[in-house]
């Protein structure tokens, strides 16, 4: 128990070194009072967040009779974007400034829905042309299409927003995307990437170590296409 604790919060404070320098880079706190202060913020969205996912996912296995690993995907979906989102306009906001609005049009285009029809379609055939209606046929399918088209190819996607950002800002349609516009800085993209992939990861391998490995191969795959190899 003790050693669960001391991981949790290794993790934690290392989530909050990452974000400090990295995704709210431009951002900076001005003292370590603030340090403290953010990092408190930090410390209770984290355990309501924890709480939350834990609560939902009980209520989803005991209620909906539906395996952990499935139950568990959906509330790392709503509470990841969640945290990201509680990140971003409560606990590193910018010292002395009130709160940005936040406007979640910017990050929902950036996992690009319009490109999820392909895997739609095949969800809707294995349910159309299923002997019978399975519950847990249907559910493990919509925790894939979550799991994979909506955060680990959300955050590839906007991984190649971010790598395009400079070329789009001068194309006449494209300058109009998220990151090239400014409606979301290089640094709140590269963070939003990162939590969108590494949910998809941890959603993949609920499923099953050779989807994890699948999700890899993905990844490293566009990184590859992004960079321009």
């Amino acid at each position: 128990m003790l050693a669960t604790a001391v991981g949790l919060q290794i993790a934690v404070l290392h989530n909050f070194v990452g974000h400090s320098r990295w995704t709210w880079l431009d951002r900076p706190a001005v003292s370590v009072r603030d340090v403290a202060s953010r990092f408190g913020r930090y410390q209770a969205a984290k355990a309501v967040s924890l709480s939350v996912n834990a609560g939902l996912t009980t209520w989803a296995v005991w209620r909906l009779h539906i395996p952990v690993e499935l139950a568990n995907a959906p509330a790392v979906v709503v509470l990841s974007v969640a945290h990201f989102l509680i990140s971003d306009r409560f606990v590193f906001r910018a010292p002395g400034k009130p709160r940005p609005a936040w406007r979640p049009g910017p990050y929902v285009r950036l996992i690009k829905f319009r490109y999820h029809i392909t895997f739609l379609n095949v969800l809707f055939g294995a349910l159309l042309f299923a002997p019978v209606f399975d519950l847990e046929l249907a559910a493990r399918l919509v925790g894939l299409y979550l799991s994979f088209n909506v955060l680990l190819y959300g955050g590839l996607y906007t991984l190649n927003d971010l790598a395009d950002s400079a070329a789009d800002a001068r194309h006449p349609r494209k300058r109009f995307r998220p990151v090239a516009s400014g409606e979301v800085t290089p640094s709140q993209a590269a963070g939003w990437a990162a939590l969108l992939v590494a949910a998809g990861m941890i959603t993949g391998a609920a499923f099953s170590t050779r989807i994890l490995l699948y999700y890899v191969a993905v990844v490293l795959l566009n990184i590859v296409y992004s960079c321009g190899g």
